[in-house]
Parts: structure tokens; sequence; C-alpha cells
């Protein structure tokens, strides 16, 4: 049937396209199209099945031109800012070992970069992640401009990661576009973290053994925890390198904020969301980490409403924003900001929706809306209606009394809201007729601490019961992880 093809054809298959060629160049006559389409099939079986993957599977680089907001010359990594058709996207990750990083063309190390600086950044996607290959700094190279930046697109397919690394950034700009982390921990049993009785601390004690590699944001998003919450317990830690076999306690026990228990409840202050779900036989309350508005665009406070519920939903960018992305609308996908899922406020523009960057969560780094885990999100949304309570507060700090103890829970005051921060603790302790019955002394170290943890402040001659120390808890471990 093919005798007309020469032999030297079959012994050069892996050359698909130029033989491919060559057969349509012979066609003559019509009744040579079936062997035409004969052949094409062949030769399009061979190439998506061939053995020799070098012939169609390639280590993708890209390039862009953009603003570092993270440089850690400890743990080798960066992440830029950078442009990407009209619109922000934000690319990170760990040196290569033969990165070439220069300034005004002289090889520098990354100690030499700096937050804020504008540089050429070099990277390439391996089965670990993104790498950066060159960052080219001030000087004539990086001030050139870019030309056919070729980026990857967000509908390729990614490959099996598995090594628990995470880029972080210290400032997103809101709303931000695609990016997806190198890695995802499965977080733990959600139902075990975020489901609570109601009482007045809720939450279990946890204890978690660093692992190697292991990041302050893998260990906050494994246990449903914001990046607040172990920086501000953890501030002496590199949040990119804490040291493997560290055993530290974690956020996971927290007061309930002073509000009508119904509904959603936002603490503006905590990065925390509280979802009570009223029973006829018990009553629970689902606690989630969030994002929130950027201080120079504040997530407001006050007394909403459900207005809407989407999924897979449209961004509709602001006015004031579309100058910066200079498009109108991102429809849904993964390069989209708001994620899968939207729960829109009533009467204003603002929402509680997903992200595609997940590890956002727990910074104030949006124009106002309130950004979940993926994961959370997936299963806050069927749980709420259209016409739900939501009632955004603002309490830094929060005060309970837990069998005859005063506990007390002190968070930065984000917005700067509050100016003195002792005398509002005071008087937050005073309206509940407890601050003749706390040590004061312990009671400035946690305003001055802020680390966002319930702290048991009982004056010791009120004390009815000796305090439990931490080796008293009991401990599970299996692995790394402790419960």
């Amino acid at each position: 049937m093919l005798d007309f093809l020469p032999a030297r054809w079959f012994r050069s298959l892996h050359l698909p396209y130029l033989q491919t060629f060559f057969f349509f160049y012979r066609i003559r006559r019509p009744r040579d199209l079936s062997r035409c389409c004969f052949v094409l099939i062949c030769t399009l079986t061979w190439f998506f099945f061939s053995p020799f993957p070098s012939i169609h599977a390639t280590t993708l680089e890209f390039k862009g031109k953009g603003e570092l907001i993270v440089v850690s010359p400890r743990s080798q990594t960066a992440v830029i800012d950078i442009a990407e058709k009209n619109r922000q996207r934000i690319i990170g990750g760990k040196l290569a070992p033969d990165a070439i990083l220069l300034k005004n063309d002289r090889k520098v190390d990354l100690s030499t970069f700096h937050v804020g600086e504008n540089v050429m950044v070099i990277w390439r996607i391996t089965e670990n992640g993104k790498e950066i290959l060159s960052l080219l700094g001030s000087g004539q190279i990086a001030d050139q401009p870019i030309k056919n930046v070729h980026l990857p697109s967000p509908l390729s397919v990614q490959p099996k990661l598995s090594v628990q690394t995470v880029q972080s950034i210290q400032h997103v700009q809101a709303i931000e576009p695609a990016i997806t982390p190198p890695f995802h921990t499965p977080p733990l049993s959600q139902a075990v973290l975020s489901e609570s009785t109601i009482r007045p601390v809720i939450g279990t004690p946890l204890f978690h053994t660093v692992g190697p590699k292991e990041t302050l944001l893998d260990i906050a998003r494994h246990y449903d925890l914001g990046f607040n919450e172990l920086v501000d317990l953890y501030s002496e830690l590199d949040p990119w390198l804490p040291p493997a076999g560290k055993r530290l306690m974690l956020p996971t026990e927290r007061i309930l904020p002073e509000v009508n228990q119904d509904g959603i409840v936002i603490n503006i202050a905590e990065l925390r969301l509280y979802h009570y779900v009223n029973g006829e036989d018990h009553s629970i309350v689902r606690s989630f980490p969030v994002s929130i508005g950027d201080p120079q665009f504040q997530t407001p406070s006050g007394t909403f409403s459900v207005g809407n519920k989407v999924i897979h939903p449209t961004w509709f960018i602001p006015p004031s924003l579309r100058p910066k992305y200079h498009i109108a609308s991102v429809p849904p996908g993964p390069d989209n900001p708001l994620g899968q899922y939207w729960v829109g406020l009533r009467g204003t523009s603002y929402g509680i929706h997903g992200t595609d960057i997940a590890w956002s969560i727990g910074r104030t780094v949006t124009h106002g809306c309130i950004r979940m885990y993926p994961e959370d999100i997936k299963r806050f949304f069927p749980t709420i209606n259209v016409g739900s309570t939501i009632q955004l507060t603002y309490q830094p700090v929060k005060v309970a009394l837990l069998e005859n103890r005063v506990i007390i829970e002190v968070h930065k005051d984000i917005y700067s809201k509050i100016g003195n921060m002792f005398t509002y603790g005071r008087a937050k302790l005073q309206s509940r007729g407890l601050w003749n019955s706390i040590d004061q002394d312990a009671f400035k170290q946690v305003i001055q601490n802020q680390h966002g943890i319930p702290v048991d402040i009982t004056r010791p001659a009120q004390s009815l019961t000796e305090k439990t120390t931490l080796s008293e808890i009991p401990i599970i471990q299996s692995n790394n992880r402790e419960y």
C-alpha cells in the first residue's frame, strides 16, 4: 500500500514533521488521499506516544521585569511583581544553584538586592516549582525594555510537585491574578480545626515539630491558620527557614468576639471569620482565617447581609483599578483572583471569596474584600444562604471568663484605630468587672507582645485551680505532626 514511499522514510520516523511534509508533497492524485490520512494518523500517534520525551518535553524558561517584593538571602528566595499582558503577576521561588545575579554588570549575591527594587528576572518551571535563574538589578541590562516576553499559560499542565516549599510575599497588590504555589499540603481534618461547640474559648491546643524544608506558610495552611497568626507568635523566626526539629505551639485556641453570636462574624483586627450555626439540639461555631483590605483600602465595619452567591464568578474590575490592569473583567478560571466562589455583601461592592493565591491568607492585601483559603470557602459556601447576617467588627483585644479565670487575647491594631492599646484593654476588662481580678504586670506584657493567643492573666490570689503547664498537655505524635 505504501510501496511508493522511499525506504529511508521508515528509517527516519524520528522526524515526523519533515516526513509528513514530504508525503503531502508527493500527493498528485485524489486517490492518494486515503494513504495521506493513514500516514498522518500514524505520525500524530507516534508524536503523542513517543518514547523519546526530549522531542516534545523541554524545560520551560521565561522572563519578565518588575519590582522585588520579597528578598530572603538566608533562604535564597525572591519574589517579583512583574507585568504580564497589562496585568500583574507574582513570580517567586528559590535561586537555582547556578543562578546569575548582576548589578551594574557586576556579579553580586542576593543580599545586595532590596524590596522595592526594579529587576529583570529569568525563571524556569521544574518539578519542584519555579526556580530563578537570573536577577538583573539596576544598570543598563535591567533598564532595557523586555520584548517578546513568553509567560506560561494558566491552562498549561502543571507538573506533579513534591517539595514542601511555598513562595511568600510581604505585600501583594489587592486582588492579584493567578499564581500556582509549587506545592499543596493536604490540610488537616477541617472538622477538627474549624468546628467547635460555642463556649468562651474555642479550639484545641496543638503542637507541631518543624520538618525539613518546611516553612511557616506550609504549617499555617496545614492547620487552617493565617500567615499572620504564626508570624505574630514567632516573629523571631525566618518564615522561610524555621529550624527543623523546633517544636511550635500553634495558635489554635481563640476567644470568641463580643458580638451577637448569630450568622457570620468577621473580626477584622484578628483576620478571622466565625460562622455560628444554631441548631435545635446544639449550636456550633466554625472559624476560618481570612485576608482583609490593605490599610489604604480598609475592610469596613458594620452589619450587612448576604446579597448574592455565585459559583465560578467573573471579576468585574472596579473603575478605580482599570487604569492599572487595562481590562474590564476577568472570566472564571484558574486566572481569576476571586477563586471559585463569591458571597456578596448586599448594597456594597465587597464580598467574601476564594483566591488564586492561597498563601495571601492572613494578610492585609485586598481592596476591602475578604478572602478565604480555597478549601475553606468550598466548605463555607454551601452552609450559608442569601439574607444571612454578616457582622464585621474590629476587636484587637478580646476578653473571656473561663472557670473563674480571666483570659485575654491581644492582636495588632492593624488599621491604627485604637491608639492606646493599654487603655482600650483596660476599658474592656473594667466593663466586665474584671480589672481587679487580674495580674496587671501580666496584662501589660500581653498588651506589649500582641501574640494573638489566649493568655491567663488572673491574679494569683484569684486562682481557684493550678495553671496547667504545657508539659501536662497530652501529645499524640505522627511523623513530624503532633495533635
